[in-house]
């Protein structure tokens, strides 16, 4: 009983810390940003002193890190960026409720805060609709709803819609309309909050929950998706602006300005073409090629995208390293058992972040809500050896 509180109090405080800074209250009452980081990681220290040990080592991911240390001590890298805490930090991430740690009692912590953050992310976009008749809003960007930034609310709602479908489907007759109605919300938060690529992830998403359930309609559910896909690829992108979405993300800021999205890919390829062994180095970002940092910006890098800025911090063995990470549950009759064929929710949630990945670079920022939330995803569905 005593594990089981230890448990639930965890959740609670560790959903608390990512969603408050970010949420409409931090507006009235906002909390320093040094005690929301200085509490985020010490509540992952605790999760690992917890439940940590006895645990085991994911190779594949280890391998990330050996590239992403390899591509600091190869580099001179400015003191600026804090590269090392910020490595540090991201490792702590990834131990606590990503997959490089693992043992039984972690995977089930992972599992049970995995459940209770979608029910939370089902609930910020279905109460955010109602900012559109009303409810007060405080965020920017386009439509922001109960978040600091539409660029957040697009990809929390587009998690939350997908997994309200799947509550729907499973749910019992009463529950159903409920369900569906919170699909219904936090699909159209994701259109109001005009990101492209949350949408277009949102929609590819949705397929391959559709592809990998059995219920009476969902080939007319694709049909409508193929053409509402197609519509996508033909719309204009007004994601030109980008502003910090996060409190917590102590690496990255999302602040674009006068930066287009072509020009942040050109710039990540750039980088990779100056050093595509190793890249410049791990969340840092090459000042010879982005010489229009301002001084009031040092130290912060826009990525644009996950798998660019991949290549560009970590180079061609970082990359790979990466690749093989993404592949290897693919790969595993476990993981089609336990996952695609038994929990296509979470399937459909991995699909959903390979596609946002095109377009945003966040996988490395180990206090952003997104990089949390991908972390755990694949800290609840990878297949490990020996742990059911």
């Amino acid at each position: 009983m005593k594990k089981e509180k230890q448990l639930d109090y965890l959740i609670a405080l560790l959903i608390f810390i990512n969603i408050y800074p970010v949420f409409i209250f931090s507006h009235y009452l906002p909390l320093p940003g040094n005690f929301v980081q200085l509490a985020y990681y010490a509540l992952m220290l605790m999760v690992l002193f917890l439940f940590g040990l006895p645990g085991k080592f994911e190779t594949s991911l280890v391998f990330v890190v050996f590239a992403a240390v390899l591509s600091l001590l190869v580099n001179d890298v400015a003191e600026k960026y804090n590269a090392p805490l910020r490595l540090s930090l991201f490792v702590i991430v990834i131990l606590s409720i990503g997959p490089l740690l693992y043992n039984a009692t972690l995977v089930r912590f992972r599992k049970l805060l995995y459940e209770k953050l979608m029910l939370i992310f089902m609930w910020i976009g279905g109460v955010s609709f109602f900012c559109l008749l009303g409810l007060p809003t405080f965020g920017i960007g386009h439509f922001s709803g109960l978040l600091a930034h539409s660029m957040l609310l697009a990809p929390v709602a587009s998690l939350g819609g997908l997994y309200a479908f799947s509550k729907c489907i499973n749910a019992e007759k009463r529950q159903k309309k409920l369900f569906f109605g919170l699909f219904g919300l936090n699909t159209v938060c994701v259109i109001y909050a005009s990101s492209r690529s949350a949408l277009a992830a949102y929609v590819f998403g949705f397929i391959i929950y559709l592809l990998l359930s059995h219920f009476a309609w969902r080939k007319s559910l694709i049909v409508v998706l193929g053409i509402f896909a197609l519509f996508l690829s033909i719309s204009s992108d007004d994601q030109t602006q980008i502003q910090p979405s996060s409190e917590g993300d102590t690496v990255f800021s999302r602040d674009m300005e006068e930066n287009t999205r072509e020009n942040l890919w050109n710039d990540r390829i750039a980088e990779f073409n100056s050093s595509p062994l190793v890249g410049v180095g791990f969340a840092v970002q090459s000042d010879a090629v982005n010489d229009q940092v301002a001084e009031d910006e040092e130290g912060r890098v826009e990525p644009g995208s996950t798998y660019l800025m991949v290549l560009s911090m970590t180079g061609s063995i970082g990359g790979f390293a990466f690749l093989v990470f993404l592949i290897k549950p693919l790969l595993s009759q476990k993981f089609w058992q336990q996952v695609i064929y038994a929990q296509p929710d979470k399937m459909a949630a991995f699909a959903f972040f390979m596609v946002h990945f095109f377009a945003e670079g966040y996988i490395f920022a180990a206090g952003s809500l997104l990089a949390f939330t991908f972390w755990l995803l694949m800290g609840v569905i990878y297949p490990y050896k020996g742990v059911n």
